[in-house]
């Protein structure tokens, strides 16, 4: 499901951290390359081309199985100690 955030009720962004961000040149991917790639709809377009990027929600997704788990946490330091 595309999805947009409305900030201060006139900006209009994709959520840069979505695993996947639609935009208008995406259906020049061929569905070669790219299959079953979602299709922004129509309705949402916007005439400027700022506001036509959206992120992908995608629910029940597999989780990622990580290959390595052996990762070593850092100490805690203060920030002012950087």
């Amino acid at each position: 499901m595309p999805f947009q955030y409305l900030v201060n009720e006139t900006l209009k962004i994709a959520d840069p951290h979505a695993d996947k961000v639609l935009a208008p040149k995406d259906n020049q991917i061929p569905a070669t390359t790219y299959p079953n790639l979602k299709q922004i709809p129509q309705k949402a377009l916007n005439a400027e081309w700022y506001y036509n990027r959206f992120s992908v929600l995608q629910t029940g997704q597999t989780p990622y199985q990580w290959k390595t788990t052996n990762y070593q946490k850092l100490r805690k330091r203060k920030i002012n100690h950087l």
